[in-house]
């Protein structure tokens, strides 16, 4: 899984190391691109019924948290701008292969925007059926359904696709109620990790395996509707509850998308002029003889590392604290 730590450095020169989560300056970023694919999910169906007017499952709440941090812009055939995305309901792996029902590969041929970014939350509807979920290197089997679509997403347009953040699917709920699903489901997701390490290296650095399955099992009650009220045909054990459990779901992708986007800005500890000082908040605070985040100098704040008179570190490279996500080591 792709994993994005700083230590901190114990070298001659150490470094300053900060966190971004966004682009050094968001207002001459390019735009990138990102497409949701998957199933109902995506579509954002919830009390077995299509979305309402207005609603966009967890596609809208996502994109409301990212587009402006990031500039990134929706892109697919299916649903309303801005939210679009790539979906059909009650739809399986196989069918998003080339020159199969949803072909995803002639879907993307037909948009002028090719996306940098896939979101991949695909396979509940595979695991109500009598297939195998199988190896990756098993033909006819889920996994190597997954393995193939995976395949063809990471070779379309020259590789163009930077990365592709691979879901862990939702569990069915009640998990005790449906048992034989949900072991499927969990042998599904632990082998997505097996067909993962088996990944080229540099194919690795394009995939990121996001863990969907964890939140909603941890809490079926608030992220499903599952009321089991006999006077109402709203019981649903598959999709997630609306907005609760979609508002879930973007907030988990916007989790690995910060992650993966954070830009890394360093600052040489034994430079006098120091490049954090007055930005996106931090304060070179010389009267307190400190640096702080969010605040004047003077007036407190959160302190990360003090530093001598002439501006040279006296806490070489050790990690003191952190702030969303900023960071200093």
């Amino acid at each position: 899984m792709r994993n994005r730590f700083f230590n901190g450095l114990h070298t001659i020169i150490p470094c300053l190391v900060l966190m971004m989560a966004g682009w050094i300056s968001n207002s001459h970023a390019q735009t990138k691109y990102l497409l949701p694919l998957g199933n109902s999910i995506t579509q954002g169906k919830y009390n077995k019924q299509d979305p309402l007017p207005g609603e966009h499952g967890y596609r809208q709440f996502l994109y409301d948290k990212i587009h402006d941090d990031y500039s990134i812009d929706f892109v697919g055939t299916r649903g309303t701008a801005p939210y679009n995305g790539y979906f059909h309901a009650g739809s399986r792996i196989h069918q998003f292969l080339p020159d199969s029902t949803y072909d995803v590969q002639a879907m993307l041929d037909g948009l002028a925007d090719k996306p940098d970014y896939v979101l991949l939350h695909l396979g509940t509807n595979d695991m109500g059926t009598d297939k195998n979920v199988g190896t990756h290197t098993t033909a006819g089997t889920i996994l190597n359904d997954l393995q193939l679509l995976l395949n063809t997403l990471l070779d379309y347009n020259g590789g163009s696709i930077e990365q592709i953040f691979l879901c862990k699917i939702i569990p069915v709920a009640p998990f005790n109620e449906f048992p034989g699903r949900n072991a499927k489901i969990l042998d599904f997701n632990s082998r997505i990790d097996l067909l993962y390490e088996d990944l080229t290296a540099a194919r690795q650095q394009r995939v990121t395996l996001v863990n969907m399955h964890a939140p909603f099992y941890s809490n079926q009650f608030q992220l499903y509707n599952v009321d089991n009220d006999p006077s109402t045909d709203w019981d649903d054990h598959l999709h997630p509850r609306y907005p609760e459990g979609y508002q879930e779901m973007a907030n988990v992708f916007a989790d690995y998308l910060e992650n993966y986007l954070s830009v890394p800005i360093r600052d040489d500890f034994n430079v006098s002029a120091r490049s954090l000082h007055g930005y996106n908040n931090w304060v070179n605070d010389r009267t307190n003889d400190m640096f702080v985040f969010n605040a004047a100098p003077g007036t407190g704040g959160a302190v990360y590392s003090n530093y001598t008179a002439d501006q040279g570190w006296n806490d070489l490279a050790v990690w003191t604290d952190s702030e969303n996500r900023n960071s200093i080591s």
